[in-house]
């Protein structure tokens, strides 16, 4: 018995530690975000406005990823259109 709620606790705890994790990225996501905003910036020759459409068409799309997700996607794909 004390076995199963040992396991139970540990399970609580990863479990809420990926929840903590998920809502709560740390500096290194936001760098990274902060990274792919300036790329994409830089592709649409500095266009703000531009750039904030992209994305938000993207998360329309796909509202269930990350902005680095939709970010990468949307530079991706005017990188391979670029081509």
């Amino acid at each position: 018995m004390e076995t199963a709620a040992a396991l139970i606790l540990i399970a609580l705890i990863i479990f809420a530690f990926w929840i903590f994790k998920k809502r709560y990225p740390g500096k290194r996501e936001g760098k990274k975000v902060h990274d792919l905003e300036n790329d994409l910036l830089r592709l649409v020759s500095g266009r703000q406005d531009v750039a904030d459409r992209l994305v938000r068409h993207e998360q329309a799309r796909n509202p269930d990823k990350s902005r680095s997700w939709h970010l990468e996607k949307v530079i991706e794909q005017l990188k391979r259109d670029r081509r």
